[in-house]
């Protein structure tokens, strides 16, 4: 992959350990990593081979970390927005959708959920839970991103049943390489009633 050069800045922010935001800022990229930040005079000389996006009129900033969001809830959008609210929301329409969709659905959503987040600037983010977690994957896999994927998990009177299928999920991602991560989650307090063995499953 070739170096990547992004000069002039208008404001750069950074989070060293100064938290500089820098004036007229250049930032090198090659092939995954950040290799150099600073000035555009102090940058921009070490890399004359580099392909170049000029930022001026621009501020550069570190990627954004979205630290809930559901992948296959996507396709949901709007959803119940005119005439419900919290948990009624859910039980009525979130819920209803998500419990008639394929693996195909979920991998559409994904996809389109994770162009959603690039376009916004968001470079990792933290899935809490849905049903298709190798879909989701799939789709970090594909897009670039980081991600924290569970596995949703309802007690419902078959808590063990359903940790042992997020176990199932992990395992069978222990094998892959790629950005994400899967663990399992306890979907929301509506759907989930602990017992001593869920508590201990848990820990």
């Amino acid at each position: 992959m070739p170096t990547l050069l992004i000069r002039n800045a208008d404001y750069l922010v950074t989070i060293d350990a100064t938290r500089r935001m820098l004036r007229d800022g250049a930032v090198a990229v090659r092939d995954d990593r950040i290799v150099a930040v600073g000035k555009t005079a102090e940058v921009a000389p070490r890399f004359a081979d580099a392909e170049v996006i000029d930022a001026r009129g621009k501020l550069v900033l570190p990627g954004l970390i979205d630290s809930h969001i559901h992948n296959a809830q996507q396709l949901g959008r709007g959803l119940g927005d005119e005439a419900y609210s919290g948990p009624e929301r859910l039980f009525r329409r979130l819920w209803v959708t998500e419990s008639h969709m394929d693996a195909g659905d979920a991998l559409c959503a994904a996809r389109l959920c994770q162009l959603e987040m690039i376009r916004a600037g968001t470079t990792c983010f933290a899935d809490p839970g849905n049903y298709f977690p190798a879909e989701t994957a799939r789709a970090v896999e594909e897009s670039g991103l980081r991600g924290i994927i569970a596995r949703t998990v309802f007690d419902m009177g078959q808590t063990a049943c359903q940790f042992s299928r997020a176990d199932g999920d992990r395992a069978r991602a222990r094998g892959r390489d790629g950005p994400a991560v899967r663990r399992r989650a306890p979907r929301a307090p509506q759907g989930v009633v602990l017992d001593a063995r869920a508590r201990r499953l848990l820990r």
